[in-house]
């Protein structure tokens, strides 16, 4: 997987919610890169979560 989908924020499908997707823009859309489906949409929202902290977390530290 690249650095760019590494650091990209990731988010939950919108249909049924098991899918996770690295968001491409500003803004979820059609060009978003599937990552893989989860077996719940109560674990693919933990793992997104996870996800987007840690990234968050990382860009905080390296701006500091």
């Amino acid at each position: 997987m690249s650095d760019d989908l590494i650091k990209s924020p990731w988010r939950c499908g919108r249909k049924v919610g098991r899918t996770i997707y690295a968001q491409i823009g500003s803004e979820p859309g059609e060009d978003d890169l599937l990552i893989g489906m989860m077996d719940s949409p109560e674990l693919a929202l933990a793992v997104v979560e996870a996800h987007n902290d840690a990234v968050s977390f990382s860009r905080n530290a390296e701006s500091q």
